[in-house]
Formats: C-alpha cells, sequence, structure tokens
C-alpha cells in the first residue's frame, strides 16, 4: 500500500497552493470562496430566499439517475466481468435501480449480483426517502436507516456465501 501524492501535479492543486496564504488570512477571500461552493451545490436559491424557497421550488425534485434501459456491456466490460466471475469471491453490487435488460447481460458473465433497488424502491415506497438526511435537510448519500438496511441486505446474501466457505475449509 502506497500513499499516491500524483495530485500534487494538478493544475487545481497548484492554484490552491498559490493562494493558501490569500485564503487563511483574508475573510473576503474566504466568504467569495464559500460562496462560490455553495452556488456550485445548488443551494444558493436557497440560502438567499430562506423559507421562501419552497414556495418557488415547490414542485422540484432531484432528478434521480438511472441508466438508460438502451446500454448494452461493451466487450472490455463484458470481459472484466467475466475474468472477476471466475472467483467465487467476487460480485457486482448494484446500487440503485438497474433496467433489466442490463441486469441480464451482467448476469450473463456469470458474475454473483446484490441489487439494492428493490430495497430502495421499497424505502421509498413506505415514504422513507433513503437519500434525505434530517440533520442537515439534505439530499445526498443513503442516510443513516437506509445504510443500516442495506447492511443487513448485504449481509443477508452473503451469510450463506461466507458460512458455506468457512465450513468448507473445514
Amino acid at each position: 500500500l502506497a500513499i499516491d501524492y500524483s495530485f500534487t501535479r494538478s493544475a487545481k492543486y497548484k492554484t490552491y497552493k498559490k493562494l493558501e496564504t490569500l485564503s487563511a488570512h483574508s475573510s473576503l477571500f474566504r466568504l467569495a470562496y464559500n460562496t462560490r461552493k455553495v452556488f456550485y451545490r445548488g443551494e444558493f436559491a436557497k440560502m438567499i430566499l430562506d423559507k421562501f424557497h419552497p414556495l418557488l421550488f415547490r414542485n422540484y425534485k432531484p432528478r434521480k439517475y438511472v441508466p438508460p434501459a438502451h446500454w448494452k456491456l461493451t466487450e472490455t466490460v463484458t470481459a472484466i466481468l467475466e475474468e472477476l466471475a471466475r472467483r467465487d469471491r467476487n460480485m457486482l453490487v448494484y446500487r440503485d435501480v438497474v433496467p433489466d435488460e442490463l441486469k441480464a447481460e451482467v448476469e450473463a458473465t456469470g458474475i454473483r449480483t446484490i441489487d439494492l433497488g428493490p430495497l430502495l424502491e421499497r424505502l421509498e415506497a413506505e415514504g422513507r426517502n433513503p437519500f434525505y438526511w434530517r440533520v442537515t435537510g439534505k439530499t445526498g448519500h443513503w442516510n443513516h436507516d437506509t445504510q443500516a438496511e442495506v447492511g443487513r441486505k448485504i449481509s443477508q446474501e452473503l451469510a450463506p456465501i461466507v458460512f458455506t466457505d468457512i465450513a468448507s475449509a473445514d
């Protein structure tokens, strides 16, 4: 295991190093930088409009990413999945809803899969947004409750494999 310091050669890092002293000692620079971050995260309107933000953006719903149904696995991806499938311990986890046609192509390579899509859909059907964090009031990666559900799902899927491997090793 080695630490990769190659980022120090990037243009972004070099710019950061040039401006580091200014950013550390200038509140105006820090304010501009933080405003830029808020803007690029899409939170500028909420910050400016405060409690009126929901009134103007009431019908806005973040678009959930779903791969197009017409996606096909490339030869390279198929070869990689087939190579991974040669070892029983390798598996692919679908972190979101994936079209059935794409799943069929992936599973034809022989690799084991765990599909989290139905779990996330069930949570949403129960009125539990898997991506909403009550603490911050923001949407992001799975929240605490969803992570616990995902952990249970993955452990249920892995238990028969792990315990079979342990039993066969004895």
